[in-house]
């Protein structure tokens, strides 16, 4: 589930639909936006201006986005193939800004996991493709909507990766949390 800033309301998708999570106190109000899915996984993000349903990730013989309007309207369907990083579709999670797609995955290293963010644009041309660090549990990623994701990893750490040129920044937030900024 994630919240559609644009149009002021939750997203919720299944494998057979996808839903819009209104809160209309003290009740909720869910109503199916784009009907009939039948795909075993899917994962959603968006931006100012569209909706991505990712069916079925890290299943290549049959992964696509699907891009819709703020409407619901289907206006664009990205089908995998040679041009998109295979790193990219063997993403867990990914988060959309206005001019680019991250996808976040885990690949294996020595005794365990590496977080690896790959950064495409709207496109799905290759911007960037970045370690992050070791990671053995859950990993998230949203964005700013701007120029910024936000990843985290389960331990602690929130890791901020800008797709813009500007010096690698790590702040101590508190005592708890650590944020480290790449570029």
């Amino acid at each position: 589930m994630i919240y559609w800033k644009t149009i002021g309301k939750f997203i919720c998708a299944t494998n057979g639909n996808v839903y819009t999570v209104d809160y209309q106190n003290p009740a909720l109000k869910i109503m199916t936006a784009v009907h009939s899915f039948n795909f075993s996984d899917v994962l959603v993000a968006a931006n100012d201006v569209s909706l991505w349903v990712w069916v079925n990730p890290r299943n290549h013989s049959n992964d696509a986005h699907h891009v819709y309007s703020t409407a619901f309207q289907l206006t664009r369907t990205i089908k995998f193939g040679d041009t998109i990083p295979t790193a990219f579709r063997h993403g867990m999670t990914f988060a959309l800004t206005n001019s680019c797609v991250a996808s976040i995955n885990r690949r294996p290293e020595n005794n365990g996991y590496v977080a690896q963010i790959i950064i495409l644009t709207l496109h799905m041309i290759s911007m960037k493709m970045q370690d992050l660090c070791a990671c053995n549990g859950s990993i998230q990623i949203r964005s700013d909507g701007i120029s910024q994701f936000f990843i985290t990893t389960g331990q602690n750490l929130v890791h901020c990766v800008r797709t813009y040129e500007e010096k690698r920044n790590e702040l101590n937030l508190n005592t708890m949390v650590t944020l480290y900024c790449y570029t």
